[in-house]
């Protein structure tokens, strides 16, 4: 191995730092330093200088300086730890932190959707980072979608009885997304099998959602409900439900109805995705008949505009108003 090859270290460590302020005291030179170091020539010239430091001259010779520049093993450590603590990216913006903290515990955005607010100057993985090595005040339990995922349970694929058309049936244009128009259809239910409960529709196009809130989960309610939605939305072209009782009587509505197959969520996934959103603020633990109509059209607000990813970081909200005007 070359004398070269075998001195190209640049990374000092305490150690080396005592070790060279050793040397040159004891007479040795930069190269000298830096084959006893197994360090490059350069690299020691380099941590020569940020390690420099005034000491007074002992000597009383008057065409001697007062003052003599040697290095300093401590004053170059001190350097190194200065620079590390401004070694992450959200200590070199001011309030970037408070931000990421604000969007996340606030307003309850994902690191993605974070990443996007703040300009990308920190991609979402190195915000997952920082809450992980608390270099921010939020913390995992913030984050709603990482605190659910649960194992998957296994469940029989053999399908029971499918109350109308099947999701199968669907033509080509629900499935593509392509036309404005298509909604998916669930329940929300509280903490009380008797409580009230939420029907949310979404269009699958721009997965803007509707939440009513209903005294009961009866077919007849539901049933009620739809008729009146689809007739003050003329633009509502087909739905596809759960394959629940409740949506006994759908069929009857007159436009086209399909039904996804038992334990196929999945099969609804816009919805499926919409209902996740909403259960940040109606958890499964509180009654549904303790929120309001106006406070459950604030929570759908919110979840129409928030920023998306499948949208390129638009809202649905902002979707659906170009889809209904474009008309």
């Amino acid at each position: 191995m070359s004398l070269r090859e075998n001195t190209k270290g640049k990374h000092f460590s305490q150690e080396d730092r005592i070790r060279m302020e050793t040397l040159l005291r004891e007479g040795f030179s930069f190269s000298q330093v830096a084959v006893r170091l197994g360090k490059h020539r350069c690299s020691v010239g380099r941590e020569h200088k940020n390690g420099m430091v005034l000491v007074h001259n002992p000597s009383n010779k008057k065409y001697e300086p007062e003052f003599l520049e040697k290095y300093s093993a401590r004053k170059a450590q001190e350097a190194v730890n200065n620079r590390r603590v401004c070694w992450y990216k959200v200590d070199k913006y001011k309030g970037l932190a408070d931000k990421i903290d604000r969007l996340i515990c606030k307003n309850k955005y994902s690191p993605e959707v974070v990443a996007q607010e703040i300009g990308n100057i920190v991609c979402h993985k190195t915000i997952y980072n920082y809450i992980e090595r608390q270099i921010v005040k939020a913390k995992s339990i913030d984050l709603w979608l990482k605190l659910r995922r649960r194992a998957k349970k296994t469940r029989s694929k053999q399908y029971k009885r499918i109350l109308g058309n099947s999701i199968e049936l669907r033509p080509p244009e629900v499935l593509t997304r392509k036309t404005f128009g298509h909604l998916e259809a669930d329940l929300v239910l509280g903490k009380k099998s008797k409580d009230a409960v939420l029907l949310t529709l979404v269009e699958r196009k721009t997965r803007h959602g509707f939440v009513f809130k209903l005294a009961n989960k009866k077919a007849e309610t539901i049933l009620a409900a739809l008729q009146s939605f689809i007739q003050s939305h003329p633009w509502v072209k087909s739905i596809t439900f759960d394959n629940g009782s409740e949506f006994a009587f759908v069929h009857t509505l007159p436009i086209p109805t399909y039904f996804a197959h038992p334990y196929c969520s999945w099969e609804r996934g816009s919805n499926e995705n919409f209902n996740g959103m909403l259960r940040r603020f109606i958890t499964k633990t509180k009654a549904i008949s303790n929120y309001t109509q106006l406070q459950i059209d604030e929570i759908t607000d919110w979840v129409n505009n928030y920023p998306r990813k499948l949208l390129d970081f638009n809202s649905a909200y902002k979707q659906y108003y170009h889809e209904l005007h474009s008309a």
